[in-house]
This record gives C-alpha cells, sequence and structure tokens, in this order.
C-alpha cells in the first residue's frame, strides 16, 4: 500500500532531522555565544573549568560535592582539550542527536520501523529538547545515557559483557542525574520478569559493577569531607524546599527557605547539607497530612507544561504557548492510549516504559517538580505515543481491508 512505501523511504528522514537539530545547534550556539543564563550552568561549568586546569572538583575555590560529578567530568576532558562553551553546547546537540538515533533503533527493533519513524518526527516537534540542549544542563547527556540504557537492556541477547556494560552505563547516568538511582529497582524486577533467561551472575555482574562505580565516588566524598554523602550535597536543600512550611507544589526553587538560609549560613557545604536534610525530615514528621497533599500535588504537577523560573530574562508566553501545544499534545494521545488500556493491553516495552515515567514523577515528586527534570522521561512519552501512532494506522489498514474484502 501506499502508506507502507511511504513509510520504508522515510529512513533518510532521520538523516535529515539530524541536520536540522545540529543546524539549529549551530545558529542558536553562536548566537548565545559565551553567556550562561542560569546559575546552575555557570555552577557546571566552574567544576568543569577547575577540573581541567588544576584537576580540583571545586566551586567557588572550595573542595565541592554539591554537584554530581557524571556532566562536570564530561565537559572537563573537552575543556582540557581546547573546547569552549560554543563547543560544549554543541556537543549537547550531538548528544540528542545521539538519543534520537538510539530511539529511533530501540523502537525499530522492540516495535515496527514506521513506529521509529513516528518517534523521529515527535522528537523535532518537540522544542523543548533543542532549548535544552543550548544549555549547560545535564538532561541531553544524562537523556542518550538513558536510551543507550534502554536500547541495550531490550536486547534479546544476553551476556557477562552486556550487563557489565549495562551496569557502567546505569552507573554513570545516576553520577549524572541521581534520582535514577531511586528507579533502579523498577529496572531490576523488569530484568528478573524478562522472558530472557537471566542468570543470577548477570545480576550480579550488573549490581557490582554499579556498586564499585557509585562507591568510589561515595568514598571520594567520604574521604574528602568524612562524612557519609552518596551522591551530591545538594539532596538536603532540593528536599527541603519541597517540604517546608511556605513550600507550594509549583514553586519549587522560589520557596521561601530563608530563615532557614539564614540559620546555616555560617555552617559548611557539608553542614548545610545535613541541616537542610534534617529539617525537612521534621517537617514532613510533624505534618504528615500536609506532606501526603503537597506530594500528590508535586507529581501532578511534574506533568505540567509551564514552571515558575528564578531567571526572569528566560520567561516567555510563547514558550509557555508553544509547551502546551507540544507537551499537551503528547499526554493527550498518551491519556488517550491509557484510557484504551481494557481493550487494548500494553505491551513488556511498554510496561517498562510506563513504570519508568510514572516512577521518575514519584520519585521527583519527593523533593519538588519541574520540566527539566522531566525531560530524559519525556522520550519514554514520545515512544509510547509513536507506538499507539502506529496502532492507529495499522487499525485504520486493517479496516480498510475488511472494507474492501
Amino acid at each position: 500500500m501506499w502508506m507502507n512505501d511511504f513509510f520504508s523511504k522515510l529512513n533518510r528522514s532521520l538523516i535529515f532531522i539530524i541536520l536540522i537539530i545540529l543546524a539549529f545547534g549551530l545558529v542558536y550556539s553562536l548566537y548565545l555565544g559565551d553567556n550562561l543564563r542560569y546559575i546552575d550552568e555557570q555552577d557546571y561549568y566552574e567544576i568543569a573549568e577547575n577540573l581541567s586546569s588544576q584537576f580540583h572538583y571545586a566551586l567557588d575555590q572550595e573542595t565541592t560535592a554539591f554537584r554530581p560529578p557524571g556532566y562536570p567530568i564530561l565537559l572537563s576532558v573537552f575543556l582540557f582539550i581546547g573546547a569552549d562553551i560554543f563547543h560544549l553546547r554543541m556537543l549537547n546537540f550531538i548528544f540528542l542527536s545521539l538519543t534520537l538515533i538510539l530511539l529511533f533503533e530501540m523502537l525499530k527493533t522492540a516495535y515496527s520501523q514506521r513506529a521509529a519513524i513516528i518517534s523521529a518526527f515527535l522528537v523535532i516537534g518537540y522544542p523543548v529538547l533543542l532549548y535544552t540542549a543550548s544549555t549547560l544542563y545535564p538532561q541531553i547527556f544524562g537523556s542518550f545515557l538513558f536510551i543507550l540504557f534502554l536500547f541495550l537492556l531490550i536486547r534479546e541477547t544476553t551476556s557477562n559483557i552486556q550487563y557489565l556494560t549495562l551496569g557502567i552505563i546505569y552507573a554513570i547516568l545516576v553520577l549524572t542525574i541521581p534520582i535514577f538511582l531511586l528507579l533502579l529497582p523498577i529496572i531490576v524486577i523488569w530484568m528478573i520478569s524478562s522472558k530472557k533467561q537471566i542468570k543470577v551472575q548477570y545480576l550480579l555482574i550488573f549490581c557490582i559493577t554499579l556498586s564499585a562505580l557509585i562507591g568510589s565516588w561515595t568514598l571520594r566524598n567520604y574521604l574528602v569531607f568524612d562524612r557519609f554523602i552518596l551522591l551530591s550535597s545538594n539532596a538536603g536543600i532540593n528536599l527541603l524546599l519541597g517540604n517546608s512550611e511556605k513550600t507550594q507544589a509549583h514553586l519549587g526553587t522560589l520557596t521561601d527557605i530563608s530563615k532557614y538560609l539564614k540559620e546555616s549560613n555560617n555552617m559548611s557545604e557539608v553542614e548545610k547539607n545535613a541541616y537542610y536534610t534534617s529539617e525537612a525530615i521534621h517537617f514532613m514528621l510533624i505534618n504528615p497530612l500536609k506532606t501526603t497533599k503537597l506530594y500528590v500535588e508535586k507529581f501532578v504537577h511534574y506533568f505540567n507544561y509551564t514552571n515558575r523560573l528564578n531567571t526572569v530574562s528566560e520567561k516567555s508566553k510563547m514558550r509557555d504557548l508553544v509547551m502546551l501545544f507540544t507537551y499537551g499534545t503528547l499526554l493527550f494521545l498518551f491519556c488517550t492510549r491509557l484510557f484504551l488500556f481494557p481493550w487494548y493491553p500494553v505491551s513488556r516495552f511498554e510496561m517498562l516504559l510506563l513504570l519508568l515515567y510514572f516512577g521518575s514523577g514519584l520519585a521527583y515528586a519527593i523533593f519538588f517538580t519541574r520540566i527539566r527534570f522531566r525531560l530524559p522521561f519525556d522520550f519514554l512519552l514520545i515512544s509510547m505515543v509513536a507506538i499507539f501512532l502506529e496502532n492507529i494506522i495499522l487499525f485504520l489498514q486493517n479496516y480498510k481491508k475488511t472494507r474492501l474484502q
């Protein structure tokens, strides 16, 4: 049929979309120049600069664990060989292109080539990914690692090397975006319940590799600070921002925690982390109903199309409208797919994507939620919508055949 012929010729469209991404990245990166618009960007860049020039993981000239190490280490490698901010931005656009290729191959392997092609068009039609690639944030690099991990995970063959590689990739992912540590149970349960015959040794290789790499960073923190810091020392303030007297689900970093900041003014980074964590836990324990209500509200807010930003210059009604249309469309199609669940059950692959997508919202709601945190998981949303649209096309084709017969 003409529709099959149309999609069979669209492999070249993937290349075309990648060229669009890279061309946009080139022009937009040149336009932005050396301007780092967000505080987080400035932190990542400063740590990377200190690593590349002094081999010192430091922020404000002080040894730090405030930011997880995965992304700053990546940036430092390129800074060491002479890259500047323009090159680092382009690196993000390259990782976005690689993520798209992996997503395409993953869907082609797990479902069909047509679903893979649809996903490519959905990615280019979701401009927040392009905007995020222009920032020195870890979300695009994290997306690449995440989709690479899933692509290797769903392969039919199993081997020691495969699970060693999976352990390495997931460890780097956790060291880049720590929330993925909370999603590990979903990954392990899916491994165990998979149709593939998973040997105990494979799970051991995965877990030992993961623990060794994460543990090496935790050991570094203990040796440097004489305190247990699993991944980063900003967990405390993030927990407090999401669980304090003046917390509201939509505020995020705009939450007023000034009284805690004043109280901790003379504390060290590690002492602040412990203090913020203690105060947040204390609030949750004495306010269980409010904490539960906040948790539900933060989870719902995870699926919002807009956030309130600290950086006033980056606020834009037009940007919000674009997000409302693009993310709103994806979410509508996704909800339609869920509504049809009784008549159209999800596959094992879709169930994995579904659990990870909702699981990420449940994990982030412990702290606070915002669009940027969700972006690596929006590739899962795009995948599920692509599969749904593919099934609609198949249904229409079969319906047309039936009518002709």
